[in-house]
């Protein structure tokens, strides 16, 4: 109707990263390790799927006051040898609201806030309030009091990063075969 809608959102996408390359290990790494001066086969390979359902809501009770309120859910599988040592996954589930007020022609309000859980940094609110001075159509200025968090994504809060050798020559090292080792 004019005074309610509603939206869903649905999105999925993958990546898919190659890259390799041969090296030449010739530092105090391979001295460490017991070997002499070797090539290898190297590789940074990435496959990551995101998956995000939103739904969203919007009433207009009066030309003055609006509620906007919704929720998302959203799922992260990532798959690394170098970067991960394997797959893992993580999720994010969202709820959200909030309710926008005209109390005059020049003077507009907001409340709201939104709750978060996400498998890696926990459950957090997070509020927002906000007043807004429009000094015309296309003049406004706007004062926000809110309280945000920024969510790391399994690259910052689980890496397990080391490169795992293939294909060694010469011989003489080839112990260090399939063997990961930090960069």
């Amino acid at each position: 109707s004019a005074d309610r809608f509603f939206h869903v959102q649905l999105y999925h996408q993958t990546r898919d990263r190659r890259r390799d390359w041969r090296a030449f290990i010739d530092d105090p790494l391979a001295e460490q390790l017991g070997a002499p001066p070797f090539e290898t086969d190297l590789n940074e390979d990435l496959e990551e799927a995101r998956t995000h359902l939103e739904f969203q809501h919007t009433s207009v009770f009066t030309p003055a006051t609006k509620l906007v309120f919704g929720a998302s859910h959203r799922e992260d599988h990532y798959e690394s040898d170098t970067f991960f040592n394997g797959k893992g996954s993580t999720h994010r589930s969202r709820a959200f609201a909030n309710l926008e007020h005209g109390l005059t022609r020049w003077l507009t309000t907001n409340a709201g806030g939104m709750w978060e859980d996400d498998s890696l940094g926990g459950t957090f609110f997070s509020p927002r309030g906000a007043v807004n001075v429009h000094f015309s159509d296309r003049q406004t200025l706007r004062f926000v009091l809110s309280r945000a968090y920024r969510l790391p994504d399994p690259f910052e809060s689980r890496p397990d990063w080391k490169y795992r050798g293939a294909n060694i020559t010469p011989e003489e090292a080839s112990f260090l075969e399939g063997q990961r080792v930090e960069p």
